[in-house]
């Protein structure tokens, strides 16, 4: 055997001959009857496999620059302890915003807090002068107060049976008037349920998933079953309504709270998705693929993540129809679909529906992610805050920087 390229001959390098054909019988598809046959190689190729796929890689600088890098970088003392850690700096920093919103939900309870210009933390420097007060009127209704109104106003029996009574007509006059209370009942969902504060103190409370809102869980099952059983036409119009995808929006950020908070709201949020349950089972890895993007052994993140995707796709009760076109609307020459074959066509190639397909995507895995406890690199610990701010954020079109990314995830 004589193996030459990359610079080096076999005599040359002994080392990286022997490197370069074990490579070669681990990774390639014309070797892989015989790799079947040595389970012990197999079993360490594929672990080679995931430590390649989960490793970081470096900067292309050479030794003498990444020496001169971490002399500079480990002789500053102030950023030593702001970046591993001992310095709470950034954390206070990257939970400002956050810790501003709780003080504005309920001003009372932070008064101290306002009082002592720093918010209760220690590292974050605040100017002298009172540059944070906060407009506070004792006779005024906080949110937080408010919010208990608002809670006993979604578990009263009144709405049940108003929610009802829209859930029991039947019969129309007019495909037009079909329409027009299935726009309704979008409406109508969509001021119910969509989170205001945007904080997980609201959400909790409020959520369609917690226990003494169950009607308000029954009303979106209902819809959601509903706009399955539309014809396309219809279910096409109705879908490039906006007020339909701010309800999805809402509606799905609400399910991945709920099903990452565990609980209660957790079980009731998996009952409402068993109405739309899709099963993905994602075949057995494949690790002759180098370029995949298999990065979890099991293949249970992904799995999960795309089960989850084609459930809420199902919800929106229109993807169906996108999923199938006929014949008949394909150009007979490029092989492309016709933009005669409208309104499937206009919708498929819409901005907001291709954002709202790759947004869910995206919260399809971080729910996945976040129940299976197992998220990039291998690592598995997952710390949510937030959790509800960070969903919409997610489904806005992947609007969270990285100094808010890193307050929502500790891995």
């Amino acid at each position: 055997m004589r193996i030459q390229g990359n610079g080096y001959k076999e005599e040359e390098s002994p080392s990286d001959a022997f490197a370069f054909v074990l490579f070669t019988i681990c990774f390639s598809k014309k070797h892989k009857t015989e790799l079947d046959k040595y389970p012990k190689l197999q079993e360490a190729a594929n672990k080679f496999y995931y430590l390649l796929k989960n490793a970081t890689p470096l900067p292309k600088i050479n030794e003498k620059v990444k020496d001169e890098i971490h002399n500079k970088l480990f002789n500053q003392n102030e950023f030593i302890k702001t970046t591993t850690g001992r310095d709470s700096l950034l954390n206070e920093y990257r939970e400002l915003d956050d810790k501003l919103q709780e003080i504005a939900f309920d001003a009372k309870i932070h008064k101290k807090l306002i009082a002592t210009n720093s918010y209760d933390f220690k590292a974050l420097k605040t100017a002298k002068e009172d540059t944070t007060k906060i407009f506070y009127d004792e006779n005024l209704k906080t949110p937080q107060k408010l919010l208990k109104n608002i809670s006993k106003a979604l578990s009263s029996s009144e709405l049940k049976s108003t929610l009802e009574n829209y859930k029991s007509i039947e019969v129309f006059e007019s495909d037009d008037d079909k329409y027009a209370y299935y726009l309704y009942l979008i409406n109508l969902a969509f001021m119910l349920i969509d989170p205001r504060v945007k904080i997980d103190e609201e959400t909790q409370e409020l959520s369609p998933f917690t226990k003494g809102n169950k009607p308000i869980q029954e009303f979106l099952s209902f819809i959601g079953k509903e706009l399955q059983t539309l014809d396309e036409e219809m279910a096409l119009k109705l879908h490039e309504e906006d007020i339909k995808l701010l309800y999805l929006n809402s509606l799905y950020s609400l399910i991945a709270e709920a099903k990452l908070s565990k609980g209660a709201r957790a079980s009731n949020a998996d009952s409402f998705l068993k109405n739309f349950e899709i099963k993905v089972n994602v075949n057995k890895e494949e690790t002759s693929e180098l370029l995949s993007q298999d990065f979890d052994k099991e293949l249970k993140l992904k799995s999960d993540s795309q089960s989850m995707f084609e459930t809420l796709k199902k919800i929106d009760g229109v993807s169906s129809y996108l999923d199938k076109f006929e014949e008949s609307e394909y150009d007979d020459m490029s092989g492309r679909a016709s933009k005669q074959a409208t309104p499937r066509y206009k919708l498929l190639n819409s901005k907001p529906y291709k954002q709202l397909l790759n947004s869910t995507k995206a919260l399809s895995f971080f729910i996945a992610a976040g129940n299976i406890a197992e998220f990039m690199k291998g690592k598995e610990k997952l710390k949510l805050n937030n959790l509800v701010n960070l969903s919409q954020d997610i489904l806005s079109g992947f609007k969270v920087n990285f100094f808010r990314l890193n307050n929502y995830f500790f891995l």
